[in-house]
């Protein structure tokens, strides 16, 4: 989020543990996941690979994406 800060970015996170103080601190928006997948033109996973996040990420939240999206996922860049 640090690295954000210079750019004119309207950003937006999904968290459970972001609180109102964070928000306001990184100037970031809560979104739902849906609301992200569907209005983002970058998306940046950060879910770490474990059992319980398996299918977070699935088809119904993908096929909502719009044309052009870039994707960072650890190492991978992916441009849909």
């Amino acid at each position: 989020m640090d690295l954000l800060a210079p750019f004119n970015l309207n950003k937006v996170a999904v968290s459970r543990s972001l609180s109102e103080t964070g928000c306001a601190k990184y100037d970031v928006s809560k979104v739902t996941m849906e609301e992200a997948f569907e209005n983002a033109c970058i998306i940046s996973n950060h879910l770490h690979d474990h059992e319980d996040n398996k299918g977070v990420i699935n088809y119904d939240l993908l096929v909502k994406m719009r044309y052009g999206v870039t994707i960072f996922n650890e190492n991978n860049i992916i441009q849909i």
